[in-house]
């Protein structure tokens, strides 16, 4: 059994992808609780004249940083992205073997016992190879042959979490 699909993320995808793979970690988490205490500290000092207006500058920009100023720069590089696999769209081929990859002349491949983690969101399925490296295809791409797909991983993965 095997399952071809080809793959053009569009900047949509990638920036669901990337802005999961940033606040689905601890780091992120940190962060976005960062921010809430920066936004909570400038609006409880705000009326005390005492505080310095630099402090209060200071406060909001923390505010800012991951709750606006992480996701502009996330949806930036998802576009730069998305450029590259309009040029050169991926072809996935899904085997018991494992998963194989092309994008123009470049070709990758991991076999089952590599993969982490599948996760699936509304729109996505997430191989996961490694805390940094992912495998993203559309649900769209496998929507023909998404029972062969969960087959195939029902049977040959052995990742921790399996999420379809």
């Amino acid at each position: 059994m095997e399952v071809k699909t080809s793959v053009q993320l569009s900047t949509k995808q990638l920036y669901e992808f990337l802005m999961r793979h940033t606040y689905y970690s601890f780091g992120g988490v940190l962060g976005l609780l960062l921010s809430i205490g920066g936004f909570v500290g400038f609006f409880v000092l705000l009326p005390d004249k005492r505080i310095s207006p630099m402090y209060l500058g200071v406060l909001f920009g923390i505010g800012l940083l991951f709750t606006v100023i992480q996701p502009l720069i996330v949806y930036r590089n998802a576009r730069k992205q998305s450029k590259a696999y309009k040029k050169f769209p991926l072809y996935y081929t899904i085997s018991e073997r494992g998963i194989e990859v092309e994008q123009d002349d470049a070709k990758g491949s991991n076999t089952w016992d590599n993969v982490m983690k599948i996760v699936s969101t509304k729109r996505l399925i997430i191989i996961y190879t490694s805390r940094m490296h992912a495998y993203v295809i559309p649900r769209e791409a496998l929507k023909d042959s998404m029972e062969e797909f969960k087959e195939i991983v029902k049977n040959h993965c052995q990742a921790s979490y399996i999420n379809i």
